[in-house]
């Protein structure tokens, strides 16, 4: 029982990871004031994905699923640098910003998984009392009129949405041990349910117009709490709820490439990741690439993930 507690908090956190800085523009452009219809399919579609992923064998190919721990691990590192420098420390060299993450890795990477679990379990706690507190706080001012009319954006666009909300709500996911045995409905329904209501936050409090510019849209409208008319710049909370929502699922991604094979392995992981993002994360094409083509980004992790569960059924 306590693992599966353990277990169904780090499902509940991974499902937001790839959303910041990254999916949640992404939708937003894709479905507008659609949004909800997006989500509502998209989560449907996850449904569907994640019941045929539990179809197949736990198994996974090592050099496979190997690359597709590295790839997120490379996407997590990324969004919390480009987020704190663009964010709060504009004027710092981005390989200080990003010095205290990796050592966090470092960190994590001579942990067992179990361990890990408690810590986010923890967390967790945190975590649902600051998105409570902002649901609260910003349900009361977001105006409903603009999600009407209905259907106003075509259907391709809200199928692109809903297609998009599902790569990024599962994909994530794959990063948990023993997927087909420990996969939760009701925790996928529950995290769904919550990013839906971030959602309609967003867009309910700032338009459509501004939530689309915006890269860190979830920031902005934090922006508009304040407790009591006096205490303000509640948005940098916020930063906190990123780090769990990140570290969550940079933290299992490198606790298995340790178990797939040594902590040596984990470790000059780590460092030819820190290697390749100084080499990368100041360059403005690579930065464009990944915003661009992060749909076909997520498509081509998630060919990887499903490559390596065949691979290894037809190397039994």
């Amino acid at each position: 029982m306590k693992n599966r507690i353990l277990y169904n908090s780090s499902q509940f956190l991974i499902s937001f990871s790839l959303f910041i800085g990254l999916g949640t523009t992404r939708i937003i452009n894709s479905a507008r004031s659609d949004i909800w219809i997006s989500i509502i399919l998209g989560t449907i579609i996850g449904l569907i994905v994640n019941y045929l992923i539990k179809k197949l064998p736990d198994k996974n190919s090592k050099l496979l699923y190997y690359f597709f721990n590295i790839a997120l691990l490379f996407l997590s590192i990324f969004v919390i640098t480009k987020l704190i420098s663009s964010v709060y420390l504009d004027k710092t060299n981005v390989i200080i910003i990003m010095l205290p993450f990796i050592g966090l890795l470092l960190y994590t990477s001579t942990k067992n998984r179990y361990a890990l679990m408690k810590v986010i379990s923890l967390l967790n706690i945190i975590y649902l009392l600051i998105i409570v507190f902002a649901i609260c706080s910003l349900m009361p001012t977001i105006d409903l009129d603009i999600f009407r009319p209905v259907m106003i954006n075509s259907p391709q666009n809200i199928l692109t949405g809903a297609f998009e909300f599902a790569l990024y709500s599962t994909i994530s996911l794959q990063v948990l041990p023993k997927f087909k045995e420990n996969y939760s409905l009701k925790i996928y329904l529950l995290s769904s349910i919550l990013l839906l209501i971030i959602f309609i936050m967003i867009v309910g409090n700032l338009g459509v117009g501004l939530a689309s510019l915006y890269r860190y849209p979830e920031y902005m409208i934090f922006k508009n709490i304040a407790i009591l008319n006096f205490i303000e710049n509640i948005q940098n909370v916020l930063f906190f709820i990123w780090i769990i929502n990140i570290y969550t699922l940079s933290s299992h991604s490198i606790i298995n490439i340790k178990e797939m094979f040594n902590e040596k392995v984990c470790i000059g992981t780590i460092a030819a990741l820190f290697i390749v993002m100084i080499l990368t994360i100041n360059n403005y094409s690579v930065t464009v690439f990944i915003l661009d083509y992060l749909d076909w980004i997520m498509i081509t992790l998630l060919i990887i993930y499903l490559l390596g569960k065949i691979k290894s059924h037809t190397d039994v």
